[in-house]
């Protein structure tokens, strides 16, 4: 029976992967870098995003991570893409193009002395709520492996809809995963804060609330939490999040 509730699962999350990749999503690319060669790493993207970079369509961030338990990486580069065809066309574009490809390969050596790649995933963009802008830099990201999608999103919906939802200060995000490797969490729901101090305020407002607590409910009855992770952009280029994550 275990076994059988095990493949029900997996078949599931397989499943609800395959029906939101069309559309919207991200890639990050999770490195190891040294305290001395971030700014190193910053300037080598900067460079790459004033050239041939700036050509993706997409946008691009360097997040600084704050708090992530035992994970290795130091920084992450998310890519975030309107579509995965969109995605696919600019990387062609990144091998067959000679100039594209001669920045491309100038990033790289640049990068490769001072880093480390320590894990890939890309996901893709299910929904948003608030107020989706530029200026958000704080970001917690809560993991999970759901094996309820549709209840998920509705139980989402209703809280940013109630009374408490609709005071959340930043932005929420919801992400399906459609490839992080094995045992990797099915979804994550990325909030974004304009400081640490409006996180912290939010958290102390709605901790305990009748709407929290509901949203609570239905996420343990329909997933498995797997924890929080905290991130600080430090730098982003290219096109606005609304206008690459709109449907």
């Amino acid at each position: 029976m275990r076994i059988i509730k095990s493949t029900i699962f997996v078949l599931s999350a397989v499943l609800l992967s395959f029906s939101v990749q069309a559309g919207p999503g991200i890639q990050v690319t999770a490195i190891s870098t040294l305290p001395q060669d971030a700014p190193k790493v910053a300037a080598a993207l900067d460079e790459w995003m004033s050239g041939s970079g700036k050509s993706s369509g997409g946008r691009l961030l360097l997040q600084r991570a704050v708090a992530d338990g035992a994970n290795p990486s130091t920084h992450s580069i998310v890519s975030m893409y309107s579509s995965m065809a969109a995605a696919e066309t600019f990387s062609n574009k990144v091998r067959d193009d000679k100039g594209t490809a001669a920045e491309w390969a100038a990033l790289i050596g640049k990068l490769v002395p001072i880093t480390q790649v320590v894990a890939r995933s890309r996901s893709a963009h299910v929904t948003a709520w608030g107020d989706v802008n530029d200026d958000d830099s704080v970001w917690l990201v809560h993991s999970f492996s759901v094996n309820d999608g549709a209840s998920m999103v509705r139980a989402l919906d209703a809280y940013m809809k109630s009374d408490m939802g609709k005071k959340l200060p930043g932005q929420a995000h919801l992400f399906a995963t459609v490839a992080g490797g094995a045992n990797a969490p099915s979804h994550f729901i990325a909030l974004g804060y304009a400081s640490q101090a409006e996180m912290e305020s939010w958290n102390e407002m709605s901790y305990g609330s009748a709407d929290l607590r509901a949203l609570l409910s239905t996420l343990q009855a329909v997933s498995e939490y797997h924890g929080a992770s905290l991130a600080i952009t430090e730098a982003s280029w290219g096109k606005s999040t609304k206008s690459v994550l709109k449907r």
